[in-house]
């Protein structure tokens, strides 16, 4: 036995640590690649920050402008050959849209949020005490519509299908370039012309490219409060994904998932087996004083991604081209490609039903289920532990002591593979 207990722990630790490394690390080398060009989604980085290095709302007009101007008509138009749509504004403020939808198509949302605007806003995240409204904040977002296989043609008046949306913002502060935040633009950029041709799809497809997300997500705000353009496409929207860059390394991965996101979330998790998820933060309050762009998804199922190692690069001069993190232009190209073909043809409804969701990774694997799984859990926990202390206290057939030692084998290895999880987070 003295003999025995070595060589079989000693071999228990080698299998669980081969285990992970062939169930985990696999998706960070091989999985994620395929979905799309992620040399051109670099390139997009690279001719937006030749254009406009910084691109605040406030202090670089001008950049600003080149990198609108780049996303629209180098890349959607010239590149992809989208078409531009009219759009216009009414007396309220709000942004429409005219014209026949043939193929897909994008529209310029230009507008302004005044101070009331804004402090409404930060009401209803609860950060109106940390933040100051400003007078007024010009803002440029930019839609993409691809339409489902039945709205081809019609008048934009006429589009009527359940939508799918994916959301990030292309805008930086003055000081810092947003290589990383961009890498997600470039990402989208290439995941629409891999859908734009898309097939069959009772659904139709919405990607947002919002401004402001670097001033508490204020132009996702204006788009969600304004935006009218594709008859209401928002109003039409079922199903959601947020990205954003939280740093300049670590894998992407899914930090937040609304009240109704379960059912989301196990659609997610089956077209992406292998990926990084924790809503450990979420339920610590960690991103409280954070406003991200997914934050006006309050009764839509979502889910919100980002990459969070090295969170001191984030809004700072480091956060360039030099420190960009590739792992982005893949894997967010994986979670767009692979959502938008599982839901294409989806009953978007379906999803409607869910509930607050649990998320995290274990061993490579995605697990996600309902919050109230939780305590279904807990309360069986709790009786079967209650049946085996009365039922040993009648018999005397065992030792609790010896029992809870006996345990400490388990919960090592459950605390190596954890902590080898964050390990490989951080190193791939």
């Amino acid at each position: 036995m003295k003999v025995f207990k070595p060589i079989y722990y000693s071999s228990l630790a080698i299998l669980i640590v081969l285990f992970l490394i062939f169930t985990a690390v696999d998706f960070y080398g091989v999985n994620a690649k395929g979905n799309i060009d992620t040399a051109q989604a670099y390139n997009h980085v690279k001719n937006i920050l030749d254009e406009a290095p910084t691109r605040d709302i406030y202090l670089d007009n001008e950049y600003h402008q080149r990198a609108v101007d780049y996303i629209t008509d180098t890349a959607l138009g010239a590149g992809l050959n989208l078409t531009e749509i009219n759009t216009y504004s009414n007396d309220e403020g709000e942004t429409l849209t005219s014209g026949t939808v043939s193929k897909a198509a994008y529209s310029v949302m230009e507008t302004k949020l005044n101070s009331e605007d804004i402090n409404n806003w930060y009401a209803e995240q609860g950060v109106q005490d940390r933040y100051v409204a400003t007078a007024e904040v010009k803002l440029t977002n930019i839609i993409v519509y691809i339409p489902s296989k039945d709205e081809a043609g019609k008048d934009v008046s006429e589009l009527n299908s359940d939508a799918i949306m994916y959301i990030a913002h292309y805008d930086s502060k003055s000081y810092s370039q947003s290589a990383n935040n961009l890498a997600i633009v470039g990402a989208m950029l290439e995941s629409i012309k891999e859908l734009k041709e898309l097939k069959n799809n009772a659904n139709s497809l919405l990607f947002v490219f919002a401004d402001g997300g670097e001033h508490n997500a204020l132009g996702a705000y204006a788009f969600r409060e304004k935006y009218k353009g594709f008859n209401d496409v928002y109003s039409r929207v079922k199903a959601a994904f947020a990205f954003d860059s939280l740093g300049s390394g670590g894998a992407l991965t899914l930090i937040q998932a609304n009240e109704n996101s379960s059912k989301l979330a196990s659609k997610w998790a089956q077209v992406n087996k292998k990926a990084f998820s924790a809503s450990v933060g979420q339920a610590f309050g960690l991103f409280e004083d954070r406003v991200f762009d997914y934050n006006i998804f309050q009764d839509k199922p979502a889910l919100s991604f980002a990459n969070i190692d090295n969170p001191t690069a984030e809004n700072m001069a480091i956060d360039n081209l030099d420190n960009l993190n590739s792992k982005l232009l893949s894997q967010t190209g994986a979670v767009i490609i692979r959502t938008a073909n599982s839901l294409a043809s989806y009953d978007l409804n379906k999803l409607s039903k869910g509930s607050q969701s649990i998320n995290f990774s274990y061993l490579g694997g995605t697990i996600n289920y309902s919050g109230i799984t939780s305590y279904v859990l807990a309360s069986l926990l709790l009786v079967l532990a209650g049946v085996v202390f009365v039922i040993n206290q009648k018999k005397k057939s065992f030792s609790i002591l010896d029992a809870l030692k006996g345990s400490i084998v388990q919960i090592l290895a459950l605390l190596i593979t954890f902590i080898l999880s964050i390990g490989v987070y951080y190193a791939v």
